[in-house]
């Protein structure tokens, strides 16, 4: 693998900066503003300690969130929870807002334990991907601009309280749009167990592998958790674990520094020389070949960036969109 190869494959580890201005953990940006910055690469993939909200008002592109590509479009919504990988489209010509908070704000000001929603939690646990309907897109553009309001103001001008609920006012909108229902409904129907397992499995992946351990811990048999898994997410408990572990195994492959064995140890891989088997057997690649393809794949976006650009369809329909993000 080339050098350059290595510097494209690599991933930005971003960690929220306060500045003066903004002592809090919060910041909304206008998206063209943060692509024309000169020392900010969009289209390197990052991956940040905080949450994204990225609502598109005008042009169309596509985002990478975690090893897939979105169409986005005028009126589409983008939520990528914290630790996801993500790029901008090289060529992204684009206007709008991205809101910027992490899971710290969050918990000190109380706002993580008082979701009304379920959607409320699977926004910020899985992401979403929302094309808005014009009534939608106006309120949730209403509210970013509140929150840009308070949080653009000189610090002397706005209390913690204030920025806190204007966020809180976003999430909440947000979770309660018909859209966002719609795709909640598709991703993840409701069931208590499962939202029970996968808040455990996320905590627990690294250090847990036994289905059978998940099922214990939440006082059900297992045969009774592959029952309500498989009809709401169409995988067994054995799937979901594994699936959550080759999600964090690309995310870590894509750190050309870190050792495939260490990946191995930090995955909860007692003997490491197991890890590249059950890598392959997952995605048919080996960790060092799949470490590989991103190399490629960065080079080929690089050198066909105009023509992608060129062939992207229409974004933003209005109509409630199905796929969400990959549920991590």
């Amino acid at each position: 693998m080339s050098a350059d190869s290595l510097q494209h494959a690599s991933v930005l580890e971003i960690t929220f900066r306060r500045r003066d201005r903004l002592p809090l953990e919060v910041e909304v940006l206008r998206v063209e503003e943060l692509l024309q910055r000169p020392e900010v690469d969009p289209a390197r993939p990052s991956r940040a300690d905080f949450h994204t909200f990225l609502l598109v008002e005008e042009g169309a592109s596509s985002h990478l969130v975690d090893f897939e590509r979105y169409r986005i479009g005028p009126g589409d919504l983008l939520v990528i929870p914290e630790r996801h990988v993500q790029a901008f489209d090289p060529a992204c010509v684009m206007n709008g807002y991205m809101a910027l908070f992490t899971a710290r704000f969050l918990e000190g000001c109380g706002l993580d334990v008082r979701w009304p929603t379920e959607a409320s939690r699977i926004l910020l646990r899985s992401g979403m991907h929302l094309c808005l309907g014009d009534a939608s897109f106006a309120r949730v553009r209403q509210v970013f601009a509140v929150l840009a309001d308070y949080t653009g103001s000189p610090p002397e001008q706005f209390a913690d309280e204030a920025v806190a609920s204007a966020l809180s006012l976003l999430i909440v909108t947000v979770s309660g749009l018909p859209e966002t229902a719609a795709s909640v409904l598709a991703q993840e129907p409701h069931d208590e167990l499962v939202s029970r397992f996968m808040e455990l499995l996320e905590a627990r992946f690294s250090a847990e592998h036994q289905a059978s351990s998940y099922a214990r811990a939440l006082h059900t048999s297992l045969r009774t958790l592959d029952r309500h898994l498989m009809d709401a997410r169409g995988q067994t408990a054995r799937q979901a674990i594994s699936s959550r572990l080759v999600l964090e195994a690309k995310r870590l492959l894509t750190r050309p520094d870190v050792l495939v064995k260490n990946i191995a140890y930090e995955l909860g891989f007692s003997e490491p020389q197991h890890f590249p088997r059950f890598f392959r057997t997952q995605t048919g690649l080996s960790p060092e070949a799949f470490r590989t393809s991103l190399g490629r794949s960065a080079k080929a976006r690089r050198i066909g960036t105009r023509h992608y650009s060129r062939s992207l369809p229409e974004a933003g329909t209005g109509q409630p969109s199905m796929a969400g993000l990959p549920v991590s």
